[in-house]
């Protein structure tokens, strides 16, 4: 699998293609931090670097994709799709605007079971 957005100009794309797939990246990354920002001002999220924090969802969404052909052997029969809802869900409950003691006492959902 090639991550797009890392790679480097000489060696996957041409050099008309690479700006055209980092401008699709910048804008994906865009819609990310405009979804923190809000989460931010509404108070759903802590005050934290958006920008920043855009750039961690994304690494964590894309390091589980090449965990999807893993399926029945490092996985063993956790299903891809769990790994990822307990990375996105781990990821918000790591920027609510709760305490501590609300984040330990929250239960956390099974995603074995989907």
């Amino acid at each position: 699998m090639i991550h797009y957005f890392l790679s480097a100009t000489d060696i996957v794309f041409s050099p008309t293609v690479k700006p055209q797939i980092d401008r699709h990246g910048r804008r994906i990354l865009r819609v990310v931090e405009i979804v923190i920002d809000e989460g931010i001002a509404t108070g759903i999220f802590r005050p934290l670097p958006a920008r920043r924090y855009a750039h961690i969802f994304w690494g964590v969404i894309h390091g589980l994709i090449p965990f999807r052909e893993l399926h029945g052997t490092l996985l063993g029969e956790d299903a891809h799709q769990s790994l990822f809802d307990a990375a996105v869900d781990n990821f918000i409950a790591g920027v609510q605007a709760i305490s501590g003691d609300q984040r330990t006492a929250k239960a956390q959902p099974d995603h074995g079971s989907r």
